[in-house]
């Protein structure tokens, strides 16, 4: 009975801790990694349309773009710099480092384009044209492969944390089993009906598991709440923002060095654009922030206008164009553009903010129970032993 109760105790125990281990690495590792992964996604993407919006402004407003586009690569910069410091070996790791390498080339790529298109030269856009082609076939392709690998090790380690704790309840099982089989074994030899210290024992073995299996479906409950957030709000929230600085980037590139069908692949990038805030808006989860994926889908609509308005002009100058792109329109303070990305970036923070809290919550609900197991077996150890004693003195 003594090594039943030890033996349910352990399973619980490690059952407690395989699950909390779980959640730290949802929390702490691979949430956080495809957090900082769409960071770099999204900085590199505006840093690409901020390089080309470089092309078509003049005066003052140049080295303000210029500026952004470094800001921009500050702040890819400083998210490779955490997720390489938190991401274990593996794809991710591979990934981070291919990024890392990859940004003193691009920067150097899109210097390179501005300092010879300041010359007037040729050379200029073909630097550009390349690092823009760079940054989106190996940069943001890498980017987004640390994020799926992140997402597949949040789904994995996800499950797990779903499972009921099967082995440890059986364990609870087996130790209440032996407890009523002792029982019953002593009521017979004694003709007593019942062992006081035994029945406490029984009583705090299934407190003990029932503990277990109700805290471990609280956390399974607030830690699936994080995954489905993260799935449903903050996965099309951070694509629309990503495709949105893209399609930024090849408004201007269409001027800067055009390309047959560019108005149509425009046109269907804010087409996805408002499908994927569409599906963010239908979800359970995005009801909460309604409002502010209404506004992002305000901006999507007037650049979409601007857009088809602008490309059906049968005469627009370089400066008409290069002023419709880079410029707010009438009565906006920022370009549509813009406005949309900042829409998106406050839902995306929120989400994010929630999807933190959610994993706390998980990871609370199970915080002292695995002392608390041990505890109860102990006295239930006890207990049994102290119910035991008395009759097995008769025999001494």
């Amino acid at each position: 009975m003594v090594f039943s109760s030890f033996l349910a105790g352990l399973a619980g125990v490690m059952s407690v801790g395989n699950r909390a281990d779980r959640l730290d690495e949802i929390g702490a590792e691979h949430a956080a990694v495809n957090t900082a992964a769409l960071e770099v996604y999204r900085a590199l993407a505006a840093a690409d349309a901020t390089s080309l919006n470089v092309m078509l402004v003049s005066g003052d407003e140049e080295p303000v773009q210029q500026q952004a586009f470094r800001d921009d690569i500050a702040a890819a910069t400083a998210a490779l710099e955490f997720a390489t410091r938190t991401a274990p070996t593996g794809v991710t790791a591979q990934k981070l480092s291919e990024l890392t390498d990859a940004i003193p080339v691009y920067v150097g790529q899109v210097e390179a384009g501005w300092v010879y298109a300041k010359q007037a030269r040729p050379l200029g856009t073909s630097y550009l044209t390349e690092a823009t082609a760079f940054v989106r076939g190996t940069m943001l392709t890498a980017a987004t492969a640390v994020r799926e690998a992140e997402t597949k090790a949040i789904t994995e380690a996800q499950d797990e944390v779903d499972d009921f704790p099967w082995a440890a309840t059986f364990a609870g099982l087996l130790a209440v089993a032996v407890l009523v089989y002792c029982q019953r074994y002593v009521a017979r030899r004694t003709r007593r009906r019942f062992n006081i210290g035994m029945v406490a024992a029984t009583v705090l073995t299934v407190a003990a598991f029932g503990w277990l299996a109700v805290a471990s479906t609280v956390a399974a409950s607030r830690s699936a709440d994080a995954l489905d957030e993260t799935r449903q709000l903050i996965s099309p929230v951070a694509d629309a923002r990503a495709r949105g600085r893209s399609a930024d980037g090849d408004e201007a590139r269409s001027l800067i060095f055009p390309q047959l069908g560019d108005h149509e692949r425009l046109s269907k990038a804010l087409d996805d654009i408002g499908e994927l805030i569409r599906k963010a808006q239908d979800s359970p989860v995005g009801q909460g922030q309604s409002e502010t994926l209404s506004s992002a889908r305000r901006s999507l609509t007037g650049w979409r206008d601007a857009h088809t308005s602008f490309a059906g002009k049968d005469a627009v100058t370089y400066g008409e164009a290069a002023a419709a792109i880079t410029k707010p329109a009438a009565n906006e303070k920022q370009t549509f553009a813009a406005s949309l990305d900042d829409a998106l970036g406050k839902v995306a923070a929120t989400a994010t903010d929630d999807v933190r809290m959610s994993i706390k919550d998980s990871r609370s609900a199970l915080a002292g129970v695995a002392g608390a197991i041990v505890v109860l077996m102990v006295l239930a150890a006890a207990a049994t032993f102290a119910g035991l004693w008395p009759r097995i003195s008769e025999y001494r």
